[in-house]
């Protein structure tokens, strides 16, 4: 468990608990002061700060070492198993819970399409500091970051989202 992951289970026993989500975003009280006021400025700030370090992460370096001969195959293996298998699993999976799960988090459009956008997401950018840290792949790392961050990020996007409003409409 990393804090992402940490955030995403805190966060939904928060949408899940009534009286928590009451006191996160409607209650006027010390919580939405001060913790729910900081989680905000805190996620307003994470975007930039991920556009920064994956630039840095795609720069070109003259000190990193060349690319394996495999380089073309490592990437397109790379972006398949994380975005193209995970949607092709766990997609259909979201969608019949969508349907058959009396649950109200699932009723909503905005965590749908959250759900659908992550599970099809690019590989994270820490992967490049690891590659980094133990000098493996770095070269490979980097084509993986522009093809999945640059290239299809928008396309895959689009399709992601509009499956999740289908999925929306279908299970309604």
């Amino acid at each position: 468990m990393n804090p992402p992951l940490w955030a995403m289970l805190i966060s939904v026993i928060v949408a899940s608990l009534p009286s928590l989500r009451f006191e996160f975003f409607e209650a006027n009280g010390f919580i939405q002061n001060t913790l729910a006021s900081a989680i905000k400025q805190l996620g307003s700030v994470s975007i930039p700060l991920i556009l920064v370090v994956l630039g840095a992460n795609l720069a070109p370096s003259s000190d990193i070492p060349p690319a394996c001969p495999n380089y073309s195959k490592m990437i397109f293996g790379s972006l398949l198993s994380r975005i193209i298998l995970p949607s092709i699993v766990l997609l259909p999976i979201i969608t019949i819970c969508v349907k058959y799960v009396n649950t109200s988090i699932l009723d909503d459009p905005i965590f749908l399409i959250v759900a659908f956008i992550l599970t099809a997401s690019p590989p994270a950018i820490q992967l490049s500091q690891i590659c980094q840290l133990n000098e493996i792949y770095q070269k490979e790392m980097s084509g993986v970051l522009f093809w999945g961050y640059v290239v299809l990020t928008l396309p895959v996007t689009i399709v992601i989202v509009v499956a999740a409003l289908v999925c929306l409409g279908w299970a309604k």
